[in-house]
């Protein structure tokens, strides 16, 4: 397979309209940063009955509900719910299913509160359903313009609403946040967060922050601006917006060391953040600088893509921001979710925050300060670099820089797809396990023969292509108090779906060819497996209703892999696209 930049921009507008017609560092702390834009005062929130702050903040605590996108604001993915074990685990059988609509990608975290489950499809409409059968309460079709699916890439997709006071907030893929009614479903507010015809996205759910919905956007193979921006959650009000692109005379604007590449674009932030309630701290991850692959147009360690981000959620202010890929030329977004962990390191319980990097490393830092812990590579191969585990200090491959500097191909692992991509992790916090749900990977890179100064706004910009992909995936299960891995399961399709933890000593993973695993998070031992319709590229959820215990996951396959990379992974286009939840529960004596 050889796909150029121009050929690959093509097939995507092509594939994704042709899908929906069918059915989407060392360590390095930045400098006193300039303040965020403020446009308007927030305000206190006004939610008398519903979901409030002290619920999100408290939804650990809570056992029956999965509240938000990662469960909890610390986005651990884990259930403290018992009734599902690894003993009984092997008699779960389908409690119900249901059709969404068109076959598209699904990628969506089911919400459920008091009951009800909220889900999306990837063109943002929103449903929502019984927990305990599936019915639909009310559903909410969004106007999604078609000339916003070639601009999305490199999917149509959502990934799931937030709830906050009595409302469910969606971000769409023309990049919009529109509040719904929870009870109802009718639009209470709808704001234009980016100019879509800019090639501006949005495909994840908010993070809900006190009285504050915070969204990121995407766009990062575009030549667009990256920022994250918070709104009034009761109004649809902007009150700050933080680029991630510095400009001219701010500080980190001369990391971008040739003249005015900093406004060609790059650091998207199209993944939740983290927030530290007991810190008052937003974490949040950004995106490649761009164009993606050129070595010599863009020169620097180019502040703040490719990193995370700590902010005031107040006025978006940065506290202390962390590179993990300086001048990335791999496509290696920093935006996967930063997990807020407390763990014991060296005789001491450490804050921090446990990230698994699309660069191959996984990273413990120092939530207060940024400061690393430890860096250790969680896939079997990675050449673009070696991360000293202590220091952070990076080796860079003297043979692929020297390629890219001459324009030259190269191969590099992991691939631009990353060794972990958007899908989640998940993580025990009793027993201080992670579990990463990765791509083993490797791509050729083609750099363009010279670098484009004046990209077209709203077209895509890579500044290369790409040749030779291989890809498999793994699951592999890691001890964050000492770095090491403790066991890791091997497939042939790339994990792309995300992870679930339980109390119950199960931990459950789909596969892109069709089903849901359960492994013993201990061993890594299979314990049960269900086949599906669809191959499987969204996490799994669980919670309880009336004492019982379900386990649900959105089904059908899309975005990259069955429209690009089916030469390297031929075996997937048997699979059949859908747009469907399964949900699970062991059997009523």
């Amino acid at each position: 397979m050889h796909t150029t930049t121009r050929s690959f921009a093509a097939a995507l507008a092509a594939s994704l309209i042709a899908t929906l017609a069918c059915s989407s560092a060392g360590a390095q702390t930045s400098p006193a940063p300039a303040p965020a834009m403020s446009v308007a005062p927030a305000t206190p929130a006004q939610s008398p009955s519903g979901i409030t702050a002290e619920t999100l903040a408290g939804a650990q605590q809570n056992p029956n509900d999965w509240l938000t996108y990662g469960r909890d604001l610390g986005a651990q993915r884990f259930s403290p719910l018992t009734q599902i074990d690894t003993k009984n685990v092997k008699r779960l059988t389908v409690a119900w299913n249901k059709t969404l609509g068109p076959p598209i990608s699904m990628e969506g975290t089911p919400i459920v509160a008091n009951g009800v489950m909220y889900l999306t499809t990837g063109t943002s409409a929103v449903f929502a359903v019984d927990a305990k059968t599936g019915a639909t309460k009310w559903s909410y079709k969004y106007p999604l313009p078609r000339t916003s699916y070639p601009r999305a890439c490199c999917n149509i997709n959502n990934r799931g609403v937030t709830l906050t006071g009595d409302e469910v907030v969606i971000g769409t893929l023309d990049a919009h946040l529109v509040a719904l009614d929870a009870n109802t479903g009718k639009v209470r507010w709808n704001v234009t967060v980016a100019d879509n015809a800019k090639a501006y996205s949005i495909t994840s759910p908010p993070l809900p922050v006190k009285d504050l919905v915070i969204t990121g956007v995407g766009g990062g193979e575009y030549p667009t601006r990256g920022f994250i921006a918070a709104y009034n959650a009761a109004t649809g009000k902007l009150v700050w917006k933080r680029y991630t692109i510095p400009g001219p005379g701010e500080p980190g604007y001369d990391t971008w060391k040739i003249p005015n590449t900093a406004q060609r674009g790059g650091g998207p932030t199209w993944l939740p953040g983290t927030y530290d309630t007991a810190r008052d701290v937003v974490y949040w991850g950004t995106g490649n600088p761009n164009p993606d692959f050129d070595s010599e147009g863009t020169q620097g360690d180019l502040f703040y893509t490719s990193g995370l981000l700590a902010l005031d959620p107040s006025s978006g202010n940065i506290k202390w921001f962390y590179q993990f890929t300086p001048h990335n030329i791999w496509d290696y977004d920093g935006v996967n979710e930063p997990m807020l962990v407390d763990v014991p390191v060296g005789g001491n319980t450490v804050a921090a925050i446990a990230h698994a990097d699309r660069n191959g490393y996984l990273y413990l830092l120092n939530r207060d300060t940024g400061k690393l812990i430890y860096a250790v590579p969680f896939l079997d191969k990675v050449t673009w670099a070696k991360v000293d585990r202590t220091t952070g200090k990076i080796a860079l491959d003297p043979a692929i820089q020297a390629a890219a500097k001459a324009r030259k191909p190269y191969l590099v692992s992991p691939s631009i797809i990353g060794g972990k991509n958007w899908e989640p992790t998940a993580y025990d916090p009793a027993k201080h396990i992670l579990f990463i749900p990765a791509l083993e990977s490797s791509m050729g890179i083609i750099p363009d023969k010279k670098s484009n100064p004046n990209p077209k706004v709203g077209a895509f910009n890579f500044g290369g292509g790409f040749d030779r992909p291989t890809f498999a995936g793994s699951f592999s299960a890691w001890d964050l108090t000492t770095g090491k891995m403790l066991w890791k399961q091997r497939f042939r399709s790339p994990a792309f779906g995300g992870a679930l933890a339980t109390a119950g000593g199960v931990v459950f993973v789909g596969q892109m060819e069709g089903e849901l695993d359960a492994f013993d998070e201990m061993t890594g031992k299979k314990l049960w497996s269900a086949k599906t319709p669809s191959g499987i590229t969204a996490p799994p959820m669980t919670y309880s209703v009336d004492g019982r215990q379900y386990v649900s996951v959105e089904v059908g396959i899309g975005g990259v892999f069955p429209n690009f990379f089916i030469a390297s992974t031929p075996w997937l286009k048997s699979v059949k696209p859908a747009s469907m939840v399964y949900t699970y529960a062991l059997p009523v004596r």
